[in-house]
């Protein structure tokens, strides 16, 4: 029954090519498993045309799909691909509150199932982080404002940090987003609550000694965040709306951080991009951005046209026609320079992915 299911979601996966946006070919494919993150949406790339959507392997320059076999009701909670060797490793809930570690080849094939005996919960988090230079791969938790770290044998963790902030500008503050890094720091994205409104800022935290170093976001968007290397690479996505004036939030007339790079170890900022988009009252207007591997994919709201760059802003695409409209966001799963066309899954609420393909100039 499963070779079953596999072969049937293969078929369901395979692309059809297309010549024009309101030709954009699609297919759907029901996913059955679950993600932690608030949108349920998990997309990775693994370099060479593949993506991994929601614990499925596609590649889109081989028209291709593999289930990776992750039992329908674990709990996804972290996926890294990493080169040399080349591999997948997943992180799940088990049925007992603990964690599974998961190894796959770059084809799909499972080469590793591991137990690991770290408590979780109903609620915990985890993410993982490979060894480096001499340093273990490590496993970080999140318990409510409590954050861990653990190495194998994974019975203590050999660093916590309990991350409730306090400071007198906000009401209250909650860890919206985290990222652990393979050196001893961790990111937090908090959310401060102020009157009528929020404001959303960074603290850098050095596990080995507790202190923190604070970023204050300005404009205030919707923030991305990504470790690359010893860097933490932060986009932005904003549609513009009526908005208290004493809120700080993104101003039309103002360029736009776009992306910005952070040193882990000195929190030192560098804006690689910037960018300017117009605001219309009756239409959707603003912008969108996400990293996906090494490419930074942005898109004009307002125009329906997206551009593609590399980490240090120089552009790789420009002007390209989006996705038609629908009631879901299109998330980019990169370009095939060969056939000349960008792949892009559509998440429906009911777990239901559509992948197109759209030509690019």
């Amino acid at each position: 029954m499963r070779t079953l299911k596999a072969l049937l979601m293969l078929l369901l996966l395979t692309l059809v090519l297309t010549s024009a946006v309101s030709a954009a070919a699609g297919t759907d494919v029901n996913l059955p498993y679950k993600v932690l993150d608030a949108d349920g949406i998990s997309i990775v790339s693994a370099g060479e045309g593949r993506a991994v959507l929601n614990g499925t392997l596609l590649n889109t320059r081989t028209k291709q799909a593999v289930n990776l076999g992750i039992g329908a009701n674990e709990q996804i909670l972290d996926v890294k691909t990493l080169s040399n060797p080349d591999k997948i490793i997943v992180l799940t809930r088990s049925k007992g509150q603990k964690i599974l570690k998961y190894s796959f080849k770059m084809d799909g094939k499972l080469q590793q199932k591991s137990f690991i005996n770290i408590p979780l919960g109903d609620q915990g988090k985890a993410q993982w982080t490979p060894g480096a230079a001499g340093t273990p791969e490590k496993v970080w938790v999140q318990r409510d404002k409590q954050f861990s770290v653990y190495r194998a044998p994974w019975k203590q963790p050999e660093a916590s940090f309990d991350s409730t902030y306090r400071d007198t500008a906000y009401e209250y503050s909650n860890v919206i987003d985290w990222k652990a890094s393979s050196s001893p720091y961790l990111v937090l994205e908090y959310d401060g609550s102020v009157i009528m409104g929020s404001q959303r800022y960074i603290a850098i935290v050095n596990m080995i000694n507790k202190s923190q170093q604070i970023l204050e976001i300005d404009q205030n968007p919707y923030l991305n965040l990504q470790i690359t290397g010893n860097k933490l690479a932060v986009t932005t996505n904003w549609l513009y709306q009526a908005f208290p004036a004493n809120v700080e939030h993104p101003d039309s007339t103002r360029t736009q951080p776009l992306l910005s790079l952070i040193d882990l170890s000195t929190a030192t900022s560098k804006v690689m991009l910037n960018g300017k988009f117009e605001e219309n009252y009756g239409t959707a207007s603003g912008w969108e951005s996400e990293l996906y591997g090494s490419q930074l994919y942005v898109k004009d709201v307002f125009a329906n046209s997206w551009s593609l760059y590399d980490l240090t802003g120089k552009s790789i695409l420009a002007n390209q026609p989006a996705p038609p409209a629908s009631e879901h966001k299109a998330h980019f799963i990169g370009v095939d320079t060969v056939t000349r066309e960008a792949a892009f899954a559509i998440f429906s609420s009911s777990n239901q992915i559509s992948v197109i393909t759209l030509p690019v100039k």
